[in-house]
Parts: C-alpha cells; structure tokens; sequence
C-alpha cells in the first residue's frame, strides 16, 4: 500500500532460494465507517482522513493482517498485530479500527479490541464484510498491554 500514511509489514522466512512472505499487517489514517470490500482506498490524504492529526483522520484503520497457513499457530498473527500497532502509535495515532472476519473477534480481543456497540454499524459491516464480520475499536491504553507482552523492547520479532 503506497499511500500516503500507510503502514505496511511484512514478515519473512529465509528459504534456500529466496525469503518467503509468511505474513503482512497493512493500514492507514481513516474516518468515518471502515471502507468496504473490493472499494478502491483513494490515495487523496483529505479523501480518506490523512495524516494523524490533519484533514480530519479520526483513527488507524487496520486494514488487513494475514498470516500464511504454515505460520498459522506460532505466535505471528499476535507480533504482527502488536507491531502494526506499535507502528501505528509512532505515527501519533492513539486509536485504532478493524473489521474482524470469520469470526476471530476472539483474538482481536486478547489485543485489547472490543466490538462497537453501534448496531449500525454492525450491520454496515456485516452486509459488506459477510456473516461473522464485526467492526472492533480500542485505543493507544486498551492495546498497550499486550503489545508490550508480544513484542521484545528492541522491536524484534523473533
């Protein structure tokens, strides 16, 4: 994602040949309900909040985290997750948005996310995103915990 804000992670695996993407967390400064699927993000900073702190950017929006199905279990998804948002936090954002997909409420909520009581929203979500989708928040103090836990002080993952 080259836009302006983004915040991208990847995460590798050295293979003889060449490294192997295993993982990747990407995201940017948003407003209003999380964009829906298959919607082009405008690259414009004022069409989609911009920078923290100017044109408007209310949160970080977590945009995507995916992790290959042969890391899937190892603690990647969580360091990933906490690294983004760790990132996010540098950028000076103190909030944060996610859809949760196929149900994973449950690990978004070890991080410190919680799901939006706004049934709108929800419904929103849900009609875009699919069955299971839930659109999840937290702020800088909700996720801190277990960002400190998941990722060592030099900011290694490994």
């Amino acid at each position: 994602m080259r836009a302006p804000g983004a915040i991208s992670l990847g995460a590798f695996e050295e293979r003889a040949s060449a490294p192997e993407l295993v993982g990747y967390a990407i995201g940017h400064p948003w407003r209003g309900d999380p964009p829906g699927l298959w919607r082009e993000v405008p690259a414009a900073p004022e069409a989609r909040g911009g920078p923290a702190g100017s044109s408007g950017a209310t949160y970080a929006l977590l945009h995507d985290l995916c992790v290959s199905p042969a890391a899937r279990g190892s603690g990647l998804g969580k360091a990933l997750g906490s690294a983004w948002l760790r990132a996010a936090r540098e950028a000076r954002h103190s909030r944060f948005q996610l859809v949760a997909v196929s149900r994973r409420e449950g690990f978004w909520e070890r991080l410190g996310f919680r799901a939006s009581a706004d049934d709108g929203l929800q419904g929103r979500v849900g009609a875009c995103h699919g069955e299971g989708a839930t659109a999840m928040h937290a702020t800088w103090e909700e996720v801190e915990p277990a960002v400190r836990s998941a990722i060592p002080t030099d900011g290694s993952l490994a």
